[in-house]
């Protein structure tokens, strides 16, 4: 808390900032740093916080927080990014509609209000809409049609605006790790993350599901010249396995 308050302390001396803004849960925070302001540099300042933007299972959308995405494609691709907002809780859809897009709000009550698999198509505007506002619309187009063809009956996942990384064929013939791979594909950040995802049923590498948190991935695993990963239902990365 003392470190944040001298950093609105120290934006004000370098820099005249005399607002912060956050989310309530940081009003202790800036309201430290309001007080050491005053008492370092004579400074009036003011702090604005909102209420914080919580998913329907209470948590928070935020950097440090598990499975929430990032603005920067180079950190969330475009189809990450869709498939984020394509996969919230039923009952967060209408509240995020509202939030996130421009749509009418007479638009999103009627979203909002479908039921079972038609709240499916719901969740699909939402996606659609929040990756166009930050993507532009035609990843968004991209994500969706991609998203679409991989889901759908013909699970086609060699388009474009899937995951995908260049796999050295030598890797393979090395023996390369399941876990290596997850954390390759961006899946896991560490072996035993890797591990638990593993043993809790949620790989698999196309169609197979995976269990042994040990197994190598070889020359075997390579179909019509890739590997697809899977991580539950909705994320898949594509290795693409150049010709030996």
């Amino acid at each position: 808390m003392l470190l944040q308050a001298y950093d609105f302390a120290y934006l004000f001396k370098q820099h005249r900032c005399t607002l912060q803004i956050g989310g309530q849960d940081q009003w202790g925070n800036i309201v430290m740093g309001i007080e050491l302001g005053r008492k370092l540099h004579d400074a009036d300042l003011a702090g604005l916080t909102f209420p914080l933007v919580t998913k329907s299972d209470g948590g928070k959308f935020g950097k440090s927080e598990a499975g929430n995405v990032w603005l920067d494609a180079a950190r969330t691709s475009p189809f990450e990014f869709f498939q984020f907002w394509r996969n919230v809780a039923d009952a967060d859809v209408g509240r995020f509609l509202g939030y996130f897009t421009f749509l009418p709000m007479e638009q999103v009550r009627e979203l909002a209000a479908a039921e079972g698999a038609a709240i499916n198509a719901s969740k699909v505007t939402l996606a659609y809409e929040v990756t166009k506002l930050v993507h532009g619309e035609d990843e968004a187009v991209k994500a969706r049609d991609a998203a679409g063809k991989a889901f759908g009956a013909g699970h086609d996942v060699t388009g474009e605006a899937i995951p995908s990384a260049p796999l050295d064929r030598a890797e393979l013939d090395a023996g390369l790790g399941l876990l290596s791979l997850l954390i390759k594909a961006g899946f896991c950040q560490s072996n035993g993350e890797a591990r638990r995802l593993v043993q809790g049923g949620g790989v698999r590498l196309h169609e197979e599901k995976i269990t042994d948190p040990i197994r190598a991935v070889t020359e075997a695993d390579v179909v019509d010249g890739y590997i697809l990963v899977r991580a539950g239902k909705k994320r898949l990365f594509r290795f693409d396995v150049a010709a030996g």
